[in-house]
């Protein structure tokens, strides 16, 4: 006989495989794409090692998708080849930072980071701390995007 706990336990076990599932980064094929971009730059695996700070067998092990590795690693790879982060991770989008449009932001959006820039500033210099120019300045962009979404969001309430 099965009781209501016992439904309601099946249900968040079924949440919580079903967000995992959604989670889950296909090491094995963020590797594929390290090796693509790697020997389109025709960078040796020694190379690339050095740069991110690991053993040559570590960093092939990555390739081959038996090693999974921070996001951090990801970032210093992109950063070495000139690999877009999106199409590194994931498989979407310009497979070289280049090629990833630069966009200014709008007067609206400029006007809300001026509004916002004074409290946000200091939380956003400290989680940029450390990366490129490049990153840094993407990073801000998103940021934009974020208050201009949330400014929209207030809008829409009211």
């Amino acid at each position: 006989m099965l009781s209501y706990n016992s439904l309601a336990g099946d249900q968040r076990v079924g949440r919580k495989a079903e967000k995992k599932k959604q989670a889950e980064i296909h090491w094995e094929a963020v590797g594929q794409r390290m090796a693509e971009i790697r020997q389109i730059r025709n960078m040796k695996q020694s190379d690339l090692a050095e740069e991110l700070d690991c053993t040559v067998t570590h960093y092939s092990d990555m390739e081959r998708g038996k090693k999974h590795f921070s996001l951090n690693i990801v970032m210093l790879f992109a950063e070495a080849t000139g690999g877009s982060m999106n199409y590194i991770m994931y498989g979407k989008g310009p497979r070289w930072l280049s090629e990833v449009e630069e966009q200014e932001p709008s007067e609206a959006e400029a006007e809300i980071v001026k509004e916002k820039e004074v409290s946000i500033q200091p939380s956003l210099d400290r989680m940029l701390k450390g990366l490129t120019p490049e990153h840094q300045a993407a990073a801000r962009k998103c940021a934009v995007t974020v208050i201009n979404t949330l400014k929209q969001s207030e809008k829409v309430k009211r």
